[in-house]
């Protein structure tokens, strides 16, 4: 599903997604939650494993890679409804699952922009990465949350 007006998700200095979601199946590589494409920001399946990925492209990162990305280790693909939160608050990227940190690393730099629309379910620079599952909530800041925001978001 295509949201918004692209520049409207230009967000380049801190970023938080926020939605709630349930895997059907994986059956894809990189299946996207919500992505302004693979050169901006998103949320998706961490490759071909049962956990996620949150990327920020241009942040700088431990690794070096140019993708911005934060593995999580949790498994969510387990049939369950689970809060899913990725952060960036201009210093440090985070990934919280249910109201706890999946993990996080060191980051700096600005997020990278494009003239890419927002979709839900699917990344609009990488096309046929659909979600196979419910996604419900769908929520995007222009700020960095608090925890007890976030809590608050996942006990809803």
């Amino acid at each position: 599903m295509k949201i918004g007006d692209e520049s409207d998700f230009d967000m380049a200095d801190q970023i938080t997604i926020s939605t709630w979601i349930k895997v059907n199946q994986f059956d894809k590589e990189w299946q996207a939650i919500i992505a302004k494409g693979d050169s901006a920001w998103r949320i998706q399946r961490n490759q071909n494993e049962d956990s996620l990925e949150f990327a920020c492209s241009g942040l700088k990162i431990p690794s070096g890679f140019t993708w911005g990305n934060l593995l999580g280790k949790r498994s969510i693909n387990d049939g369950q409804w689970h809060h899913i939160t990725g952060i960036y608050d201009g210093s440090k990227m985070y990934l919280i699952i249910d109201g706890n940190e999946d993990s996080s690393q060191p980051a700096s730099g600005r997020i990278n922009t494009n003239n890419a629309p927002v979709y839900i379910g699917e990344n609009s620079e990488n096309t046929g990465r659909f979600w196979n599952g419910m996604i419900d909530d769908v929520r995007v800041y222009n700020y960095a949350l608090t925890k007890e925001e976030i809590t608050a978001l996942s006990n809803q």
